[in-house]
């Protein structure tokens, strides 16, 4: 029956590790780890779901001069274009530099411009008005000290260009939507996949096909000089999975190997640490298994997970096989029943401050405290259930030293006091390290894509201002309100200076209803074509003068035959530009991408201005606009991250304090307890100072974390303590060195996040790392005697 029953167990495992595995996937966006609630986040997610293409990528193509970036990206388009299996799509004009694209936006800008302007459009070129306008237009060409205003009549004498707002037009000058270097020495092409992309792998490897065809233009073309690099979507996919892949293998095979040799120098046996190491990797296999089944995707964040849980885990093993060492008579359920006090206890605060996780705003971090708690009770029960059958009576026994007479008191009296006085003077003089409520810690240390990214802010928008998108959200029936609202707060800030300029593409929105009264007006211009061009070359102009209203009649031509009308921006010609930064795909809405310009610099503009701005859209939504760029969720995710640490530490504190006292009952151990979570929190905060390493969006988390993990030290030594009648060194010959074990154990679980790519799995370990050394050290050489202290 026994036999039977190991069958299933064991048949069990495997179903569950199958099933969990087939399921697993690893979520690389970013964007999977913000709180969806808030409205900072939903402005960038709804920017992405609406203008950016996920699978496009941006290349800037650089050289010494203006024209030869011209003549190598027209060139590069061209050869990307004849590869049809690795290229759908090469795109790298600018907004307006192709004439078929400017009467494209014309055409669509009259097709939905306010009724009342079109009529007078229309009243204009009536035989008996269009000669009068002809000439005022020669008068003001001839008079003009505007080389805007010449220009634009020079190309529309017809004056269709009037019927629009052309202020909003012009603000695209300063609006960070340029797709070129102010020296044109940098230009942007955006790169389409022939396929579409559905993973990091894929990513990785179509990007490496890029670079190979680029390679080989520069080697044919003869473009040595032409610099190019990568950003958007594609090349971060292919950056974070890459990055996490490598920092997995290697911080899971940096723990694994450190831990073993830690586990040789110290007990110096072979079988089981391979008992040990075999049990390990069927909790890390199991956990995985439970995130698939539970979570599905897993997020960047989330895969920390491993290198932690391998360090929390090994802990319970250690304590069970050093038990089995002091003590080689006991049975393997004797041995179990010595064991399972401290490793329940110990599994319990620890896999509970994991779970106050889950109370996280932020899905990552929610993530990794779920899988971390199932990975430390799983792996307690793994290390409970099975090694002390595989140890017992194994152990080498080393007797551990009884103290004669009682340690000196001295040397604990004199650390305690000096490290009190060291914290308390930091924490006086120099205070916290501060906290960086940017979104630098959800980025990668060291990014190809993102120093792409940058440069392309530096080099191509302003050099002395920051520009910021801006999503605006209206109803068709309210869009005139909307925009009237939103243009006035833009307009007031920036006469009161709060931002640089601005700019919306209020004349390109779609308006059903003006296209439809505006149809009968564009459709008297199609048809009087021949009259209107005679009247034109009949007042002194060429036929260049008339391309631009020939463009746009032909487009109007076109789609009134093919009973396009009213248009969507799906079906019109100019969709390639407007897509970018106006969308209807949500029948009767429209969400239009604005952008504001901050004074500051590329990428880092003024954090006062951007909230004062930021204080202002909400206190009016009837704008229903939002900010949407990195820079605006900083002092958002700052905010949630404090409100979510209160939230997180003091049901934390309450449970631990609960369990504690469930262990001990008694107030002078729970008392001790308390002091050593507080005082290590203060070590912590004065190491971080000391280093000058500012708190993050992750790395706030370790205090928490530092609370749950650094107490079972403590929770050990104290029962130790009280088994082995409050002798010191018989203590430290035994439970101590299993703790010393164990914390260094954790320690390097947590250190080897240290050497992740990611910003805040940095942060996060670096402060965990610190904050357990501390509560360590804490632990051995000062609890004891403090306990000694109290009496018995």
């Amino acid at each position: 029956m026994v036999f039977w029953k190991k069958i299933a167990l064991i048949l069990g495992l495997i179903a569950v590790l199958v099933t969990g595995f087939s399921r697993l996937r690893l979520e690389t966006d970013v964007f999977a780890l913000l709180p969806a609630t808030l409205p900072e986040v939903q402005g960038v997610l709804m920017m992405r779901e609406h203008f950016i293409q996920r699978d496009e990528l941006i290349i800037s193509v650089e050289s010494p001069s203006g024209e030869e970036t011209q003549r190598a990206i027209a060139s590069l388009a061209e050869h990307f274009k004849s590869k049809p299996t690795l290229v759908k799509n090469a795109r790298w004009a600018g907004l307006f530099e192709s004439g078929e694209t400017a009467s494209a936006l014309l055409a669509w800008a009259l097709q939905n411009a306010p009724p009342g302007k079109i009529a007078a459009l229309r009243e204009r070129m009536e035989a008996k008005n269009l000669t009068a306008h002809l000439q005022n237009v020669l008068e003001t060409l001839a008079s003009s000290p505007d080389p805007a205003v010449v220009q634009r009549l020079s190309y529309d004498p017809l004056g269709l260009t009037e019927a629009l707002d052309m202020n909003a037009a012009s603000s695209f000058d300063s609006s960070g939507f340029q797709l070129a270097s102010a020296d044109g020495r940098l230009r942007l092409m955006f790169l389409e996949p022939a396929e579409h992309m559905l993973g990091y792998k894929d990513a990785a490897k179509w990007l490496d096909a890029v670079r190979a065809e680029i390679k080989v233009w520069q080697h044919d073309k003869n473009f040595s000089s032409v610099q190019t690099q990568f950003t958007g979507e594609p090349a971060f996919l292919s950056e974070i999975g890459n990055d996490i892949e490598h920092d997995m293998r290697g911080t899971m095979g940096l723990t694994t190997g450190l831990i073993g040799l830690l586990f040789w120098i110290m007990f110096r046996r072979v079988k089981p640490l391979l008992w040990i190491v075999l049990l390990l990797a069927l909790a890390l296999g199991l956990t995985f298994a439970f995130a698939g089944l539970l979570i599905g995707k897993v997020s960047i964040m989330s895969m920390g997970f491993a290198t932690i849980m391998l360090g929390l885990v090994v802990d319970y093993a250690v304590l069970i096989y050093q038990n089995a060492s002091d003590y080689p008579q006991l049975t393997s359920r004797e041995l179990r029943r010595m064991a399972a006090p401290s490793v329940l206890s110990g599994a319990g605060t620890t896999s509970a401050v994991f779970f106050a996780l889950l109370l996280s705003s932020f899905p990552g971090m929610a993530q990794l405290g779920l899988l971390v708690a199932i990975g430390v009770i799983v792996g307690a029960a793994l290390m409970l259930g099975f090694l002390p059958m595989l140890v017992a009576g194994a152990g080498r026994h080393i007797d551990a030293p009884h103290s004669t007479k009682p340690p000196s008191v001295l040397p604990a009296a004199i650390f305690t006091v000096l490290l009190v006085v060291v914290v308390a003077f930091v924490l006086i003089t120099r205070g916290w390290s501060g906290f960086d409520g940017s979104s630098k810690a959800l980025r990668p240390r060291h990014s190809h894509a993102m120093d792409a990214f940058e440069h392309l802010e530096k080099s191509v928008g302003q050099t002395d201002a920051a520009s910021v998108p801006l999503i605006i959200t209206a109803k068709d029936e309210d869009y005139e309100s909307v925009a009237r609202e939103t243009e006035r707060m833009l307009s007031q800030a920036k006469a009161d200076g709060t931002i640089k300029n601005y700019a919306a593409a209020w004349p390109l929105a779609p308006h059903r209803d003006a296209q439809e009264k505006n149809r009968d007006t564009l459709t008297m211009l199609i048809t009087e074509q021949p009259r209107l061009r005679q009247a034109v070359l009949d007042a002194g102009f060429t036929e260049d003068a008339l391309l631009l209203f020939k463009g746009v009649t032909k487009i109007w031509s076109n789609l009134l035959s093919s009973n396009q009308w009213p248009t969507t921006i799906a079906q019109h010609p100019a969709t390639e530009v407007l897509s970018r930064f106006i969308s209807d795909r949500d029948p009767g809405t429209t969400i239009m991408l604005a952008n504001i310009v901050f004074h500051g610099t590329p990428g880092t503009p003024d954090l006062t201005k951007l909230m004062e701005l930021q204080a202002r859209l909400r206190a009016a939504p009837e704008a229903h606009a939002q900010l949407a760029g990195w820079e605006s969720l900083g002092p958002a995710l700052a905010a949630t991250v404090q409100r979510d640490f209160f939230w997180q530490t003091l049901p934390l504190m309450l449970i631990l304090s609960l369990m504690l006292w469930l262990v001990f009952r008694n107030v002078k151990d729970f008392a001790l307890l308390m002091v050593l979570l507080v005082f290590g929190a203060a070590m912590l905060i004065a190491a971080m100072t000391l280093i000058q390493h500012p708190w993050n969006l992750t790395s706030l988390a370790a205090l928490p974390l530092h609370l749950g993990t650094g107490v079972d030290y403590g929770v050990y030594i104290l029962l130790a303590m009280r088994r082995e009648n409050h002798d010191i060194t018989r203590v430290r010959g035994t439970t101590g060195r299993a703790v010393f074990f164990c914390g260094t154990a954790t320690v390097i679980g947590f250190s080897s996040l240290i050497m992740a790519n990611n910003q805040g799995i940095f942060s996060l370990g670096l402060a965990c790392s610190i904050g357990l050394v501390n509560v360590l050290t804490l632990s051995l050489f000062l609890m004891p005697h403090w306990r000694r202290w109290l009496g018995k």
